[in-house]
């Protein structure tokens, strides 16, 4: 869990204390500060977190990079560089709600008298991450669960206004907690054949992104001979890989 629960400020303390009764119990300032020191003491010693993990483990996260290049990346994420990268139209659903990860030396912590909803509360909680990750240049798109409640509300606008029927759809095709989303194959830009793919796989891939998706881009990548780094040419439509002699 990234994201901590900080405690109350002074006056968000004061105005609980208010609203449960208990401040005017309190005969002095004084008490009122042995109280809040108190209660400093036990959220610093529990170190809650700010979301429950139960909800937490109800979102889906698309995670993104913006890097196509990264070494670590390809040896981490694409079987050390046997697998492919895809890159995607950023205006395009899903992958046009992807926000940008912070990264940070700290847990972020959020007080309870925070006043963000509960959606910018997610997104703050699940967009920061520590600085080890910061070479991942990380987009995520995260997509809450819709709740029953919530889906008789859309029954019931439905009902009443069947002219909002496209963008209720709209909402719940681009929200539904983790699982699989569909997006059409225009918002393919470019696929990027990892360095140490076999002749066999190269040619496999580029035979069906050719048939499926004409229009997207193939590139070869390549391990740098000089530099640890990797160097992207472009595929001709017409080529075919085979194995030097």
């Amino acid at each position: 869990m990234s994201a901590l629960r900080a405690p109350l400020t002074v006056p968000g303390f004061e105005s609980f204390l208010s609203q449960v009764g208990i401040a005017d119990a309190l005969p002095s300032p004084s008490s009122h500060r042995t109280v809040y020191r108190a209660y400093l003491r036990r959220m610093q010693a529990s170190a809650p977190a700010a979301l429950e993990r139960d909800f937490i483990e109800s979102l889906g996260v698309l995670c993104l990079t913006d890097k196509k290049d990264d070494v670590l990346m390809w040896a981490h994420y694409a079987g050390n560089h046997r697998g492919v990268c895809v890159g995607f139209d950023s205006g395009a659903e899903p992958f046009d709600t992807a926000r940008k990860v912070s990264y940070s030396e700290q847990r972020v912590a959020i007080s309870d008298d925070h006043r963000s909803d509960d959606e910018q509360l997610v997104q703050i909680a699940l967009l920061t991450k520590s600085t080890h990750w910061k070479y991942e240049r990380e987009w995520r798109a995260v997509k809450r669960p819709v709740s029953d409640d919530e889906k008789e509300y859309y029954r019931q606008l439905l009902a009443e206004d069947p002219q909002s029927a496209d963008a209720i759809a709209n909402v719940l095709a681009s929200e539904g907690g983790p699982g699989q989303y569909e997006f059409e194959s225009s918002a393919i830009r470019v696929v990027c054949l990892g360095a140490e793919m076999s002749m066999d796989r190269k040619n496999e891939v580029t035979t069906i992104v050719r048939e499926m998706a004409p229009h997207v881009r193939i590139e070869q990548m390549e391990l740098d001979k000089r530099y640890f780094s990797l160097n992207s040419s472009r595929v001709p439509r017409t080529m075919k890989f085979s194995a030097n002699p």
